[in-house]
């Protein structure tokens, strides 16, 4: 199954705490066809809407270790894809953006693909206040590799939405281990019927540092806190904020009973 409409792991609106506007890069590559994209957008003041607005006219280029080269075409604004070019797990990526006259670079080394053994559907009821409440979830079950450090996200799509959900883990204290993760999404909720995909990114441990970061960021703003949340930390140079993930991907779909 394509992953093209997955390859920059979801914009999530946060309030960023600069006083002057700065580059937004958010932008991955993964091991399918099609995956290759790259957002530019601007900060707002963190007392605004959180409206980001699109960074047109950039020129941006991916480049692996060994010089293959793709040039970045912009779809929309603001959004650049290569649609013909993929990555390939143990190679290291380098992705250069230059917009408004400035260079930013990252790079990002491929971790290898980790399977879904499956998904298993879930269902709690509960008493709400008087109500009967259900909750529909799905857990995940995927052997880790052993002898190794590894760090996953977890992007879960609902029919045709992807939730907006930040999950992420690792396998501190599980290496080598069958794991069985828990998929709980909170927007949408999920009904009976309802087509589940789950997709299981491998990642480094810097893009899940940043996931994290950006996590706590988002449950403060949610929370209505007065003072402006700090920036995640980012693998781009010269000051630009967000990310670039060279990732591996696998994935699995089920249908809520």
């Amino acid at each position: 199954m394509g992953f093209s409409h997955l390859s920059c792991t979801k914009v999530v609106d946060i309030n960023l705490n600069d006083a002057a506007p700065k580059l937004i890069i958010e932008g991955g590559i993964s091991d399918k066809l099609a995956s290759c994209s790259v957002k530019l957008s601007k900060t707002v003041n963190f007392d605004k809407p959180n409206d980001f607005p699109a960074v047109t006219g950039a020129l941006v280029t991916i480049t692996d270790e060994f010089g293959e080269y793709a040039a970045l075409t912009e779809t929309t604004p603001g959004l650049y894809k290569a649609d013909f070019y993929r990555g390939n797990a143990g190679k290291t990526y380098t992705v250069t953006v230059n917009a408004e006259g400035k260079t930013y670079t990252a790079s990002s080394r491929m971790a290898y693909p980790i399977a879904i053994d499956t998904l298993i559907p879930q269902r709690i009821t509960f008493d709400h206040f008087g109500k009967t409440e259900t909750l529909n979830f799905v857990k995940i079950q995927y052997q880790d590799p052993k002898w190794e450090e590894n760090y996953y996200h977890f992007i879960e799509k609902i029919n045709s939405m992807i939730s907006t959900d930040i999950m992420i883990d690792n396998d501190i204290l599980r290496d080598g281990n069958v794991i069985s993760q828990q998929i709980y999404s909170e927007n949408p909720p999920i009904q009976e019927g309802d087509t589940i995909t789950v997709y299981l990114q491998t990642i480094q441990k810097d893009i899940f540092n940043y996931f994290a970061q950006l996590s706590q960021v988002t449950s403060q703003d949610r929370g209505g806190q007065a003072a402006a949340p700090a920036n995640p930390t980012s693998n781009f140079s010269n000051g630009a904020l967000g990310y670039f993930s060279a990732y591996s991907v696998r994935s699995k779909r089920i249908i809520i009973p």
